[in-house]
């Protein structure tokens, strides 16, 4: 994998770290001496901890230890000297050397350099709702966290394959597919111009609230699930064409936001491609699972949790401690539904499920869906599978990833627990219909139409063109309010934060994108860094943001946190503020002035643009 210029320094100041450590009778390793090295804030460039770290197990002041390492360091190639100061080692760079550097991987390298060889397949699978609502703001989190952590990963070398999970079997869709068989009886009038995703959702409450007013529509209800379960039957015909219909709708919303998948995964084939059998079968021969012939289990298929290995405390010490995957009279759960589609990510199940295009997507690429009349695909088979769910659903993903642990030790399961987002309603619910006025498509509108009041109209851009940075700016300010908290945390969206051109938002990002792309627009010269320019503090604090880069893209990686980049990004963006103030390419008194300026402007372009990418964030030359 090829080096940053900022890894290759830290890597040039960690081997004589512990040269100089040694030489002054200090054992310290290379990975003791990497670990305590970063940029420093203050004081100097790069700055390393290791004295204090040596002080503690040696009985010594850091300051005794750190002059007497200071003493044998010798010559570090782009380190123009090293200091000490309150327990900091301090490394201060050749800033135009470095810079030079920085300057020319990030303009002529190219991203895909940085990428290295390619890594294990991943399989995200997001946002995966039932098809019996439209996706509302809850699960624009799911989406967007899925989107973003596919991006981050692919662009640090793994192949990623985005799934969609459709359960078109549940009792949800039951509910659904009853109305639409019942439309009349239930009160609603089909109409061919409300997006059907929505018409969709309104059915649904509404037999819902059916339901709780004449428990023998449940009776109907359970006798359609059965009838819809049955190839060939009318019921079977309508459910696919509902789902299809949901389906296409729903990609709408979902492409709006700029998200897209490979393929979905219908819980019909499943079923239909006997996996659930499957993987009874190989849990069987891995003896998780058991077959009690007395008490309150009798008859079902269990995993007794407390027989896991590496089962946590807070599974094993609750009440119950019995999982059922098949109950006595032969019907599967969810849960069980679940971990097979799991065992089937994992490559667990040996089986050639079908596929064929469903459509074509905005970005050019096909989206596959399962299908009897398709054809034998490469999907399923990941080392790694990450699923962005609600916290409150952790006790089952935690299990899920507990029993594939069991069955095969590489598998790396990830659930991404998410925090709620609040609104002034409460905690949302499909079943009694509190997304209404709070969906997707509602949260796209209002973000639209905030940001075409803040787009003026200008003589030099078009109608259609400032509609089109209007949307750009309204996805902008949705993407980087949803990514920039912790996913753990609960989100209140607010529209003052969202669309806060002053800083910490997604259309501030692009503000100051768009001023660098003026700047260099309006240079007609390369950059230059000479040697006798003095770069400035301003200047340099954003040079060493710059540089980190790469190291705050592959700490978003591993940990698979895109608020990371969201926070690198708005702290780049303030950086390059003050260095417009401070700094105008325009203003500049010399040519050689102008053109190190230039450079900087550049290098900020480039690496503020890679992040943007990676959160989803348009680029907009103009705004």
């Amino acid at each position: 994998m090829v080096k940053t210029e900022y890894q290759a320094i830290k890597e040039r100041i960690a081997d004589e770290v512990v040269a100089a450590s040694n030489r002054s009778g200090y054992n310290v390793t290379k990975e003791e001496a990497a670990a305590s090295i970063s940029f420093a804030e203050k004081y100097s460039d790069i700055s390393s901890t290791i004295a204090m770290k040596l002080a503690k197990a040696h009985s010594k002041a850091p300051s005794d230890i750190g002059n007497e390492i200071i003493r044998n360091t010798k010559a570090i190639s782009s380190v123009e000297r090293v200091s000490f100061e309150n327990g900091f080692i301090n490394f201060h760079l050749e800033r135009n050397i470095f810079f030079s550097g920085v300057l020319d991987e990030v303009t002529k390298r190219g991203w895909a350099d940085e990428k290295g060889a390619k890594r294990a397949k991943v399989i995200a699978e997001y946002p995966s709702i039932n098809p019996a609502h439209p996706l509302h703001i809850g699960h624009v989190r799911s989406a967007l966290l899925g989107d973003s952590i596919s991006n981050i990963l692919e662009t640090t070398g793994y192949e990623v394959e985005r799934e969609d999970y459709i359960d078109d079997l549940g009792l949800q869709a039951a509910e659904a597919l009853w109305g639409v068989m019942n439309m009349e009886r239930i009160g609603i009038t089909f109409n061919p111009s409300k997006k059907y995703d929505h018409m969709l959702g309104e059915i649904y409450v509404t037999v819902n609230q059916k339901i709780k007013a004449d428990q023998s529509v449940m009776d109907e209800v359970k006798k359609t699930s059965e009838l819809m379960e049955q190839s060939g039957t009318y019921e079977s015909k309508l459910l696919q064409d509902m789902v299809e219909s949901f389906l296409k709708a729903e990609y709408d919303t979902l492409f709006k936001m700029g998200i897209f998948h490979n393929v979905m995964v219908w819980e019909s084939a499943i079923l239909a491609n006997k996996l659930l059998e499957k993987a009874i079968e190989n849990l069987d021969k891995e003896h998780i699972t058991e077959r009690p012939k007395e008490g309150k289990y009798a008859g079902c298929i269990i995993i007794d949790i407390k027989k896991l290995k590496g089962a946590p405390e807070s599974m094993t010490g609750l009440q119950e401690t019995t999982k059922v995957l098949v109950r006595s009279n032969g019907t599967p759960g969810y849960f069980s539904k679940d971990l097979a589609f799991h065992m089937w990510k994992f490559g667990l199940i040996r089986t050639q499920m079908r596929f064929k295009k469903f459509i074509e997507q905005p970005n050019g690429s096909p989206v596959y869906s399962t299908a009897k009349d398709g054809e034998p695909m490469e999907f399923g088979g990941a080392e790694t599978a990450i699923n962005p769910i609600d916290s409150r659903q952790s006790y089952e993903q935690d299990l899920v990833g507990l029993i594939i642990g069991n069955m095969a030790k590489k598998a790396r399961f990830v659930h991404i627990p998410y925090g709620t987002v609040d609104l002034e309603g409460g905690v949302l619910s499909g079943r009694k219909g509190s997304w209404i006025g709070f969906t997707a498509d509602d949260l796209i509108s209002e973000a639209v139409a905030k940001a075409r009041e803040l787009v003026s109209p200008r003589d030099e851009i078009s109608e259609k063109e400032r509609e089109r940075i209007a949307d750009a700016v309204a996805m902008a300010a949705i993407r980087f309010e949803f990514l920039k908290i912790s996913y753990e945390k609960k989100i209140v969206f607010s529209w003052e934060r969202a669309l806060n051109f002053e800083g910490n938002s997604g259309p501030y990002c692009q503000y100051m994108y768009t001023r660098a792309n003026r700047i260099v627009a309006s240079v007609k010269e390369a950059p230059i860094i000479a040697e006798n320019y003095k770069i400035s503090d301003t200047e340099f604090d954003l040079i060493k943001k710059i540089a980190a880069y790469w190291e705050q893209v592959s700490k978003a990686s591993e940990e698979m946190k895109p608020h990371i980049l969201a926070a690198y990004l708005n702290e780049l963006c303030a950086l390059f503020g003050k260095f417009y103030e401070a700094k105008q390419v325009s203003k500049a008194d010399t040519a050689e002035e102008r053109r190190a300026r230039l450079g900087i402007v550049i290098a900020f372009r480039e690496v503020a643009g890679l992040i943007m990418d990676l959160l989803g964030i348009k680029r907009l030359e103009a705004m």
